[in-house]
């Protein structure tokens, strides 16, 4: 026999026990017992929720882990919500699962949430868990009225139903009819009610609100509010009649308060509005604030007018007695309607004009009138002209008088200031003839009249006669969009021109009218191309050009018909193996529509941006020979297409990939043999160039390209010479790139011309072979039409101490495309009361383009220490601005040592004594301007002169001596 412990086995185990016995001779018998472990444990649970305190209508999540040793059976959740049960049952197995599941949570008070789990063994554990429902939710409150319209002492019943699931508790009704809220309350019980109360309507024309108040047992409470608007059923009364009204015409008038003669019982004086009916001649004017009415006579109305007030509460409106209002006639003076030049006229002297208009009436029924008019005072028409031409004055200044009177002796009159001038003004316009003398203006060349941000007109060569302009707006109008010349009062001045238009907002080419009036833009017809000529526009600039051969008036108008787009650019039409070929199509269109691209025709490979229109392509070797491209830009109806032909040859191991150029600031990029610098140059421009070169030999091949040199030569720019640079050399690995930088300064002195850059590449690979590409690219050469640049400005000595005057150095250069014989420097200082100007005949390109000038400048003997400006400016056609500099004068301290060799003064020569004076500040007063044909004149009489020349004459003296003792001692040795 014996024992053992079963403690530690699970329910349903069965354990076998066998006895073995044996015998002396080795005989065994077996006996075997089976035992069943019984299972009597209850599955274990734990219970979980998302909330411990949930408020109604919030979302409850529970959860429950539960585990048994023999295995899990099934499992339920059971809840009891507003006296409905839920069950929620489940089907478990294994030893662990985890149950969960969500509800709502309607209604408030206490929630019992158990859990039933049973396992295999069928033993149960059951697990509650009470959760205490808050009530957050207040009652419901509707309110209905039994008249949706009541009026004064109408009786109205207001009713409120309320309702709350967890039991209400009071109520109540207020209303502020009086003035003074009013409230009715009940006590209440239930989960639902109704309220109510009746009101006599006591005020008219007021606003009530009624409101409802609910509150249930868990304090939620609400309330809900009806406004009721009384109707207001009592007009305005008249208490008085308004008195009939008598004023004398134009410029009388008679007031009424209408406030004396009404009463509203609802409504202020203030809520009372006015107005007048039945008026057409007679004018009623009612300050709706003070009500006071005021009433006059309209222009020339004379007799009498019946007319109504009206007043009105917002609901009705009463009208008063008959008024009738009698205008008496007084005598009206007459009156000059229109005159015209509307502003006081200038005119030339001598061989000017101007016509004097004047419109004049009598409003007065039989009255009759006389016009008069006079110059300083003088009659100078027949009696009643209506105008009056005067011309052919002396300059001076003149009155021009109107007088009308009538038979009454009233009168009117309007009076000009002629200003008879030898002077043309400008106003608003700018030309080079207001410099001119009379004389000059009857013969003038080059003329520009212009007018800033709007435009201008350039005569070139043609001769024009301004006599008989005073004023150039009087011959000329330069308005947005409009030029316009009076050649019908000045036909010495309708000759051909450039005509220049600015800030124009066309979003392409406008349409150019011509009128034949001056000023005028309402008949003209469209401008033939046989007249409006060499007609460029630019919709970015806004800017317009074009010729004309006479002159009226020229006006534009945009242009909203839709024009096709158009291919602008040359296609590429080589390229090599392996190389990138690229070609940027561009297109314009003259409405500025977005615009696509696309290939109708292409190689394999080929493909093009639609938004961008490069064409990228990379020919391989079984492509060499020639392609068919055609390429199609669109505005989305309208179309052009540009087909083209590429010859694709064998690429070469050692290639120029592609240039970029940069001319000063601006680049052009992504450039191969045969395109043109979109940028162009000018005299003294940068130009650099990025040469990007490629290796095309594979790693396979593994050859190695070294000693790779690039050289740029731009052919005969550099007076028919040409200029050459190159760049280092480097190695290049298989199919690696390298770029090479060379820059360039145009020359200044350069025609203006297109070049051609020659670009080549060589180097040679690892087994000595030479690889070799070139590129030609093509560059253009801008210059100026007029430009006269400073080359270089100094003054000499730079810092004077004891001398007298100093020394201007001017070098010129024309850098312009024409030729100037009215070139002029000018060098100016305002602080050493300096000003001279020097002429010179210049040639344009690249002979006889420069001139040199020096200025003597005298400088004050009590000139102060200290920083002097001196402005040099170069000018053209001897005005016109082009170039500008400034240099600094420098004056220092002036100060005489003696030598111990000093010589005594003689008699003749008397002693000169250098005082250092502690020099104060130059006075505010600037030295008067000298002209250059003055300053020798000056330097010649002053003591800086005498001295500079007894200088001269002892220095002489001494080299003299110096010689002579040198051959007197040659000869003695």
């Amino acid at each position: 026999s014996n024992t053992t412990n079963l403690n530690g086995l699970v329910g349903g185990t069965v354990l076998n026990f066998t006895l073995y016995a044996t015998d002396t001779v080795n005989n065994v018998r077996q006996n075997s017992t089976l035992f069943s472990i019984s299972d009597s444990l209850r599955p274990a649970a734990s219970t979980g929720f998302n909330s411990s305190s949930p408020a109604i209508g919030t979302i409850v999540n529970f959860t429950a882990n539960v585990s048994d040793e023999t295995g899990l059976l099934s499992a339920n959740w059971t809840f009891n919500i507003s006296g409905s049960v839920t069950k929620m049952n489940y089907t478990l197995s294994g030893a662990s699962a985890q149950v969960s599941n969500m509800t709502a949570l309607p209604a408030g008070g206490i929630v019992n949430f158990t859990l039933y789990v049973t396992d295999t063994s069928n033993n149960v554990r059951q697990s509650s868990t009470l959760l205490s429902v808050a009530d957050t939710i207040p009652p419901v409150i509707n309110g209905t009225l039994n008249k949706s319209s009541p009026g004064f002492q109408d009786v109205v019943n207001i009713t409120f139903n309320l309702t709350d699931e967890t039991g209400l508790l009071s109520g109540n009704i207020t209303h502020n009819m009086s003035g003074t809220p009013t409230t009715i309350s009940f006590p209440l019980s239930g989960t639902s009610a109704q309220i109510s109360s009746k009101a006599q309507i006591s005020c008219n024309g007021c606003v009530i609100n009624f409101t409802g108040y609910a509150a249930d047992a868990s304090g939620n409470a609400r309330q809900n509010s009806t406004v009721v608007s009384i109707g207001d059923f009592m007009p305005p009364v008249f208490n008085a009649a308004i008195p009939n009204v008598t004023i004398p015409e134009e410029g009388h008038n008679a007031t009424l308060n209408l406030s004396d003669f009404i009463t509203d019982a609802n409504n202020t004086d203030e809520q009372i509005t006015w107005r007048a009916t039945g008026n057409s001649s007679v004018i009623v004017r009612i300050n709706q604030t003070t009500k006071i009415a005021n009433i006059s006579g309209s222009a020339n109305f004379t007799g009498q007018e019946s007319i109504f007030f009206l007043a009105t509460d917002g609901v009705f409106e009463t009208a008063s007695n008959e008024v009738v209002v009698t205008v008496l006639n007084v005598n009206d003076a007459p009156a000059i309607t229109s005159v015209s030049p509307a502003s006081d006229p200038t005119i030339a002297s001598q061989s000017g004009s101007q016509k004097f208009n004047a419109t004049f009436i009598d409003v007065d029924s039989g009255d009759r009138y006389n016009a008069t008019w006079f110059r300083n005072g003088t009659s100078i028409a027949p009696s009643n002209a209506s105008n009056v031409t005067v011309a052919n004055l002396p300059t001076g200044r003149y009155n021009i008088t109107v007088i009308v009177t009538d038979n009454a002796s009233a009168s009117a009159r309007h009076e000009w200031a002629l200003n008879v001038s030898s002077i043309v003004g400008g106003g608003e316009l700018t030309s080079n003839v207001l410099s001119l003398s009379e004389s000059e203006r009857e013969n003038a060349t080059n003329v520009q009249v212009n007018r800033s941000g709007y435009g201008g007109i350039d005569f070139g060569s043609n001769i024009l006669n301004f006599s008989g302009i005073s004023n150039l707006e009087d011959a000329f109008n330069i308005s947005r969009g409009l030029v316009s010349v009076n050649n019908g009062s000045f036909p010495g001045v309708n000759r051909s021109a450039t005509i220049v238009m600015l800030g124009l907002p066309y979003a392409k080419m406008p349409f150019i009218f011509v009128d034949p009036g001056f000023e005028s833009n309402t008949s003209g017809t469209l401008c033939l191309d046989t007249v409006c000529t060499n007609v460029t526009y630019s919709p970015s600039t806004g800017r317009l050009e074009f010729h004309v051969p006479h002159f009226s008036t020229y006006y534009t108008q945009a242009n909203f018909s839709n024009g096709a787009p158009a291919i602008t650019t040359a296609p590429k039409t080589s390229a090599k193996t392996g190389l990138s070929y690229t070609y940027d199509v561009d297109a314009s269109d003259p409405d500025g529509d977005t615009l696509s691209f696309s290939l109708l025709a292409a190689p394999s490979g080929m493909g093009i941006g639609s938004s961008t229109g490069i064409i990228s392509w990379t020919p391989a070797s079984s492509q060499i020979g020639s392609s068919n491209v055609t390429v199609r830009v669109s505005d989305g109806n309208l179309t052009d297409n540009q087909s083209f032909e590429i010859n694709v040859t064998k690429g070469p191991k050692l290639a120029i990939e592609e240039v970029d150029v940069k001319v000063d600031s601006k680049s052009s990029n992504n450039l191969v043999d045969g395109d043109s610098i979109s940028r162009d140059a000018a005299p003294g421009s940068k130009v650099t160039f990025k040469v990007k070169v490629t290796s095309l030999f594979t790693d396979e091949e593994g050859l190695d390209i070294n000693n790779v040199q690039t050289d740029i030569t731009i052919r005969n720019i550099d007076d028919g010479d040409d200029i050459d640079e190159d760049a280092p050399d480097f190695d290049l690995s298989p199919g690696r790139s390298k770029t090479a930088t060379i820059a360039f300064n145009i020359p200044l002195q350069v025609d203006e011309d297109t070049f051609d850059v020659d670009i080549e590449v060589e180097g040679e690979d690892d087994n000595g072979t030479t690889h070799t590409d070139k590129a030609v690219l093509t560059l253009e050469v801008n210059k100026e039409k007029h430009e006269i640049r400073i080359l270089n400005a100094a003054v000499s000595p730079a810092v004077v101490r004891c001398e007298q005057s100093a020394t201007v150095s001017v070098n010129a250069l024309n850098t312009g495309e024409d030729d100037e014989d009215e070139a002029v420097i000018r060098v100016t200082s305002q602080a050493l009361g300096y000003s001279a100007k020097e002429e010179a005949s210049v040639d344009s390109g690249t002979d006889d383009n420069q001139f040199d000038r020096a200025f003597a400048i005298p400088l004050p003997k009590d000139l102060n220490e200290g920083s002097y400006p001196i402005d040099i400016r170069t000018y053209y056609r001897s005005d016109r601005e082009s170039d500008a500099r400034s240099i600094t004068l420098e004056k220092g301290e002036c100060v005489t040592t003696q030598s111990t060799s000093q010589q005594q003064p003689s008699a003749a020569e008397p002693a000169v004594e250098v005082v250092n004076q502690n020099i104060q500040p130059a006075p505010a007063e600037q030295p008067s301007v000298v002209e250059q044909e003055d300053l020798w004149q000056q330097f010649r009489e002053s003591r800086s002169y005498a001295i500079a020349l007894v200088s001269a004459i002892a220095m002489l003296t001494f080299l003299l001596v110096v010689m002579i003792g040198l051959a007197v001692a040659r000869f003695l040795l």
